[in-house]
């Protein structure tokens, strides 16, 4: 599986569908950093992609709240900053209505 299509089968399971899910898959993937990487099979993804890949998932559907268990463990120095750069954005980003 790629990552556009995981993030779009996770949104159809939300009950988002044509082009709102379109929209939210593509903003998700700039979000997370993963728009050039989004046509690759994941499993050819880093660590750190894969987390960030994992926080994709969860913000999909636009949460009130998004409770994250040691998101940059086990993640190399590049991984571990874009994973908390990530949070820290979204962290500063308006809360979901």
């Amino acid at each position: 599986m790629r990552g556009r299509e995981l993030l779009a089968l996770v949104g159809r399971l939300h009950g988002l569908r044509g082009a709102e899910l379109r929209q939210r898959v593509g903003e998700v993937l700039e979000i997370v950093g993963l728009t050039e990487a989004s046509h690759r099979r994941i499993g050819g993804y880093s660590g750190g992609m894969r987390q960030r890949l994992g926080i994709g998932q969860a913000i999909l559907n636009r949460p009130a709240v998004l409770f994250l268990d040691e998101p940059a463990s086990s993640l190399d120095p590049e991984g571990r900053r874009d994973v908390l750069e990530i949070i820290a954005r979204l962290r500063a980003s308006p809360p979901c209505s």
